[in-house]
């Protein structure tokens, strides 16, 4: 049914090439990167931002969401599958719902790192108005100019956005955990019959 579990051809090369991904430094494709983004016309366009931290965060993504999706039990997808569920009911219903706390660690991860990152944001954002927030920061922190005040003001508004995200999800990942698969199986099955 999923990656982990069909015998998919090349698929441990496939998986390796990208944890060999997560070794590479986000220092070492800075400039890269920024040449890319000097070709295409992004500088100071958030898109050549956007672009990157997707890029950058997909390895860790495939590799959380591959370790949750062999924590799914094989026989909820065959009780699934023998009640008459198709491949779409069986990720929506099923596999879905069983994922949403790994979805919710890839959003929290994702969100930190592209929130407090400063090197690419650095060299890709040169105009004032499209600074990211960390890099505000940084103008109010000199040698010959420190305004601790401001910037101790502007670190406490870095952090609320962060603060009220992981709250929510983390909500979502305890409640998500409290139900556990035989209680969301019960309740598909139950779905079925009055359905039927």
């Amino acid at each position: 049914m999923d990656f982990p579990r069909k015998n998919v051809y090349g698929k441990v090369i496939m998986y390796n090439l990208i944890l060999c991904t997560l070794m590479v430094p986000i220092s070492a494709l800075v400039i890269p990167i920024t040449q890319l983004n000097s070709r295409m016309g992004l500088l100071d366009n958030y898109f050549g931002l956007i672009f990157p931290y997707i890029a950058l965060n997909i390895p860790y993504a495939v590799t959380i969401l591959q370790g949750f999706m062999k924590g799914v039990p094989k026989e909820l997808e065959e009780a699934a599958g023998l009640d008459g569920c198709n491949i779409v009911q069986l990720y929506t219903r099923i596999v879905m719902p069983m994922l949403k706390p790994g979805i919710v660690v890839v959003a929290i991860w994702t969100f930190l790192t592209c929130w407090n990152e400063f090197f690419l944001a650095l060299c890709t954002m040169t105009k004032a108005t499209t600074k990211t927030l960390p890099l505000i920061a940084q103008q109010y922190k000199g040698v010959y100019n420190s305004q601790p005040g401001i910037l101790f003001a502007i670190l406490i508004i870095i952090t609320i956005p962060m603060v009220i995200f992981l709250l929510c999800c983390t909500e979502t990942v305890c409640k998500r955990y409290d139900c556990g698969g035989g209680e969301r199986l019960m309740r598909h099955l139950e779905f079925q019959r009055n359905s039927a």
